[in-house]
């Protein structure tokens, strides 16, 4: 009960700066699961009203949609990068509000955790976008066509730069906090150093 009040507590304290770098964590998160969800993320119109969509884990036609298991090893690489993109997103999320350093005995630098977790996401989802547009738009298809890339590959675009602007964005905050730091150790360390010399004295 105490441990559930306390992050209510920081919840509730926290800025508006902080509540919409968490609020963006949380979109970014959202819509990374819908777009590894999605089956929209390559598509190719063929004749008779036919069509292929093609996403990292479904894949659907005019006869209805299926869950991929494995279809071949760049397949599965944009799966296995999918699965730890929305980990790292997740991490970011969690860190963001400064819950761990109150959940933890000890002081923990979550900007720059939730920084590193943005940046990772980012990376991750720059190597899937790469694979998907490289590889899987022709080893997907049948007849020759490539594969076109639909909105769920813009979206994803959409989500890495969101990514590593909030990475920025958390890593400029914890440089700021640590330039913060310094300074007022800085202005203390005179202070005490005055104190101890005049006890001296006395």
């Amino acid at each position: 009960m105490i441990l559930s009040n306390k992050v209510l507590l920081k919840i509730c304290q926290a800025t508006f700066r902080e509540k919409t770098y968490f609020t963006l964590c949380c979109i970014n998160l959202t819509l990374l699961v819908i777009v590894i969800g999605s089956p929209l993320m390559l598509w190719h119109h063929y004749e008779d009203a036919q069509y292929l969509m093609l996403g990292w884990w479904t894949i659907c036609d005019q006869l209805g949609c299926d869950a991929i298991f494995v279809i071949n090893g760049y397949m599965e690489a944009t799966q296995i990068l999918s699965i730890l993109a929305v980990l790292m997103s997740l991490i970011a999320v969690v860190s963001s509000r400064d819950l761990l350093s109150h959940l933890a005995t000890v002081q923990i630098c979550e900007a720059l955790i939730s920084s590193l977790a943005n940046f990772s996401t980012g990376i991750i989802l720059v190597c899937s976008l790469v694979i998907t547009d490289m590889k899987l738009r022709t080893e997907v298809d049948t007849d020759g066509t490539r594969l076109t890339p639909f909105c769920g590959f813009f979206l994803a675009c959409f989500v890495c730069i969101l990514c590593f602007l909030l990475g920025t964005q958390s890593l400029l905050r914890h440089l700021g906090f640590t330039s913060a730091e310094e300074r007022l150790c800085v202005e203390i360390s005179p202070e005490k150093s005055t104190h101890h010399h005049t006890e001296l004295q006395l």
